[in-house]
């Protein structure tokens, strides 16, 4: 067998690579529901719901699909990942028989999803073999007497139990191209599912709704999906409810590829899988174990001794990676409702064969936002093993930091700390690994930023060090990320000695290099502001050289405030154009400080302008300006309606505004802006239709128009997505209203 450096993932990530395809969460967003977890359940939970006229976010902290449900072999299988003879004796025929409907029914689903997409996932359909560890294995025949009353066509031979209909597939082709389907609600077309990667969510707080925040961004919304393979990060009282485990997978090529085209399990313990890949190759995986387990031999070298047994010398081994499980007490996963948390649902412990049982929670997740009955809910339910749920407590960071302050606390004894081999506590609140190479001391989080792996269980070559769940890389000098699946660096921590002590450094972090470009994502705009303003600027004195030139006559201070107007009302409608990109363009919406500066600007000329009306023209007398208390024959009454709606607005466009108002207050208020936009338009409509046939009004009419555009759109796009409801009411309203007004002001004005 040649000898050589072995792929350290899945081969799913050749074909379909790990790169980051959507932005990051930036701003202030709202959804109905927000799913973190961009693997298997996640991804198919934000797919049914969005299916149904749901706004769905999902939230992925990585990448989609290089988690756990990138790492699997794509086994299709309904049978469960535990013995079914002990699942009979635990919970009795009956159960075992309403399981089996119930993953029936959910592999037929996914697999018509599948035959949806594009290609199809290389998907084969093929029968599932659970083979005896040796001839004649007593054990098989308890599992035959189980099956055989559940499962209809199984087949039973010697030590080897045939179930049909079952099937094998790519598991990332299928999570990218389900995302890219077209989604149907009736004869309706609806919104996509709404992506953002590289946004881990830090914290939650819950009310009448949910708030999920980000590093650069919050989510408002009325539910929660938590589809993580460990929630207990975000739900502490939720980790007595799973137990993790490592497993491992090589891929072995061959002439020819010795096994049909079978999935098949054994029932050694802990039990080995396989299957054929293409023509010439074998996946095997099996030693499953918790994380730290120290093995008498390797599990490479145990899965090639298999391998060589079971089928015969390969003619190259090219992969090995390993991937990690969440098991409950019996096997079968759990999908509920938090007891203690209302409008949070969650999806946990979907053990070695979660592609179909992920499909299986994923529907029953949606039914459970949609507080729709499903006969098969309470299977998923963790108190069929009487376990219970406690309270649910939000609680900061444990990390001490005190406004920067320099803290630092023992973490060991130097004696403790050998050369070369990392070494883990918890200090503080933060499990910070310390490793000592050339006779300094390094120190940075111990839990891998992709799936959060303990990195000191993992090995470390020169100051390399890779974490032991699914082979992510990092620099432990520097906190630097060097290998994927993992996209954000380790958090660092500065290092001391005192007398025969190293102490770590709590209250500040030092800052790598990835930690300056995630700072620098929360303004992608930051260094543009003073080009930006420049052209405003530009912008303005060229609007007003060109009034000066075509009006000569008039007084200087004239032509300032009517450029001042157009420039203002200019980047108003340039704002508003902005939100319908985001929509359309999701990657885009981190640039939500553009939209912001374009509305403030333009609300800065737009008092300018007033200000010189005032001042020039009206000279500072009420009469002057309530000459007439119709609007068509006095247009200022639209602008003196859409002002103070656009100052509120500009007042309240800041982070500590939003903060003090709640997103739901400051979301209302800028609503408003739907009803002062078409108030401007009228109003420098109104005032000078002349003006509008120069550059300048054919920039603002422009402007202004594709705002509308996009305004209008999504308004008909969300109404056919979500469905009639009260606001909706109430935009048609303003929108048959203000058509009505426009008519008659138009007409008042002779434009037609």
């Amino acid at each position: 067998m040649p000898s050589q450096k072995l792929t350290t993932h899945a081969p799913w990530n050749e074909a379909v690579t790990d790169e980051q395809r959507f932005g990051n969460l930036t701003g202030d967003q709202q959804a109905d529901v927000v799913v973190i977890g961009g693997g298997i359940v996640g991804i198919q939970t934000a797919w049914l719901l969005a299916n149904e006229g749901k706004r769905v976010v999902l939230l992925e902290k990585n990448h989609i699909g290089t988690g756990d449900s990138g790492a699997t072999t794509g086994f299709l299988t309904r049978v469960p990942d535990a013995s079914i003879a002990s699942l009979q004796q635990r919970h009795g025929t009956e159960f075992l028989t309403q399981l089996f409907k119930a993953t029936r029914a959910a592999q037929k689903n996914l697999f018509e999803r599948v035959s949806a997409v594009e290609g199809h996932a290389d998907f084969v359909a093929c029968d599932t073999l659970f083979c005896g560890a040796e001839p004649n294995d007593p054990a098989m025949e308890a599992e035959w007497q189980a099956i055989q009353h559940v499962e209809n066509g199984a087949e039973h031979e010697a030590s080897e139990i045939r179930i049909r209909d079952e099937g094998k597939f790519h598991v990332r082709k299928y999570l990218l191209e389900l995302l890219s389907l077209p989604l149907t609600k009736g004869r309706d077309w609806v919104g996509p599912v709404t992506i953002f990667e590289e946004s881990e969510v830090e914290r939650l707080e819950f009310g009448d709704d949910v708030l999920v925040f980000t590093a650069n961004g919050s989510l408002h919304a009325k539910q929660l999906v938590v589809a993580m393979g460990d929630p207990s990060p975000l739900f502490a009282e939720l980790k007595h409810l799973i137990e993790p485990r490592l497993t491992y997978v090589l891929l072995a090529d061959y002439t020819k590829a010795p096994i049909g085209d079978e999935i098949a399990w054994d029932t050694h313990d802990p039990y080995f899988y396989w299957r054929r890949l293409g023509e010439r190759s074998v996946m095997l995986g099996g030693c499953d174990a918790p994380p730290g387990t120290k093995f008498e031999k390797a599990p490479l070298i145990q899965l090639k001794e298999f391998l060589k047994a079971k089928f015969g010398e390969p003619a190259d081994i090219t992969h090995f990676w390993s991937g990690s499980l969440f098991e409950t007490v019996d096997g079968l996963p759990y999908a509920f409702e938090h007891p203690q948390v209302k409008n949070v649902f969650i999806a946990m412990g979907l053990g070695g064969n979660g592609l179909v049982y992920g499909s299986w929670c994923a529907e029953a997740l949606r039914d459970l936002v949609l507080n729709r009955e499903n006969a098969d809910a309470e299977l998923l339910q963790p108190r069929r093993n009487r376990q219970e749920i406690a309270g649910h407590r939000s609680t900061p960071s444990p990390a001490l930091d005190k406004g920067g302050e320099r803290i630092f606390l023992p973490f060991a004894k130097l004696s403790e700390i050998p050369d070369a081999k990392p070494i883990a506590r918890t200090i503080a609140g933060e499990t910070i690994m310390v490793v000592k190479m050339l006779g300094r001391y390094h120190a940075v989080s111990n839990v891998c930023t992709h799936a959060g792996g303990a990195l000191c269980d993992g090995s470390l070559q020169n100051e390399i060090i890779t974490c032991p769940l699914h082979g992510a890389k990092f620099d432990v000098t520097t906190g630097q990320v060097k290998g994927p699946p993992a996209v954000r660096a380790l958090r660092t921590f500065a290092t001391r000695v005192v007398g025969d002590m190293l102490e770590v450094e709590v209250g500040v972090t030092n800052e790598t290099e990835v930690t300056k470009q995630t700072k620098a994502m929360v303004d992608p705009f930051i260094k543009w502001r003073i080009p930006f303003f420049v052209a405003v600027s530009l912008l303005w004195i060229a609007e007003l050289f060109t009034q000066r030139a075509a009006f000569v006559r008039s007084p200087l201070s004239y032509h300032m405030l009517t450029a001042s107007a157009y420039t203002g009302a200019t980047l108003i409608s340039m704002a508003l154009f902005c939100s319908a990109i985001f929509l359309w363009f999701p990657r885009t919406a981190g640039w939500w400080r553009l939209r912001r500066t374009f509305g403030v600007s333009g609300v800065v000329f737009i008092c300018l302008h007033v200000t010189l009306v005032w001042a020039t023209v009206l000279k500072w007398d009420l009469n002057n300006y309530l000459f007439s208390y119709n609007p068509i024959e006095n247009p200022m009454l639209f602008g003196s309606l859409a002002f103070p709606i656009f100052l509120a607005m500009t007042l309240t466009s800041t982070d500590w505004a939003v903060k003090k108002l709640t997103f739901k207050r400051w979301k209302f208020l800028h609503r408003f802006v739907y009803l002062a936009f078409p108030l401007m338009i009228l109003h420098y409509v109104g005032m000078k239709p002349d003006l509008l046939k120069s550059w300048p009004g054919i920039v603002l009419i422009s402007t202004s128009g594709l705002a509308l555009f996009g305004q209008l759109y999504w308004f008909v796009r969300t109404t056919m997505q979500r469905g009639f409801k009260k606001s909706t009411v109430v935009g048609l309203v303003l929108i048959l209203g203000f058509a009505t007004l426009a008519y008659f002001a138009l007409r008042g004005w002779k434009v037609f």
